[in-house]
């Protein structure tokens, strides 16, 4: 399709994250469904966890409304296992493809927000890579 566009891929960015901490981070998010509040068992925590007990249906409420959390359903692990068995065998082998060609740029996505953001930045601009 790109080929009979006149274009090609000039760019791709692999987000380079271990799965158990991918796991960490999905399986451990919990939102307010009505006003899309978000909070995460260990990172950010609702007032109402208690943390001897961990994240529970019973314990997981909104800081505002005391309403229950919800956990998306793709936020499961069995969820998680099906979509990161689907990347490994379905787009590991793209970016092996464009290794060769020197477009893919990995950036260590196990960092702060703000730093795998700036290494994004880097990454896409012209100057931090061919032309």
């Amino acid at each position: 399709m790109l080929v009979e566009e006149g274009a090609s891929v000039t760019s791709v960015i692999d987000f380079s994250i271990p799965d158990k901490v991918l796991e960490e981070r999905i399986t451990g998010r919990w939102i307010h469904k009505s006003s899309g509040r978000s909070y995460h068992a260990k990172f950010a925590p609702p007032k109402s966890m208690d943390a001897s007990e961990g994240p529970l249906s019973e314990n997981m409420k909104d800081d505002e409304t005391d309403e229950p959390l919800i956990q998306r359903p793709d936020d499961t692990a069995q969820a998680l296992g099906k979509r990161l068995r689907g990347y490994h065998k379905e787009t590991v082998p793209i970016l092996k493809h464009y290794i060769p060609n020197g477009v893919v740029k990995t950036v260590n996505a196990n960092q702060k927000m703000d730093i795998v953001s700036a290494e994004v930045m880097t990454a896409l601009s012209r100057a931090g890579g061919k032309k």
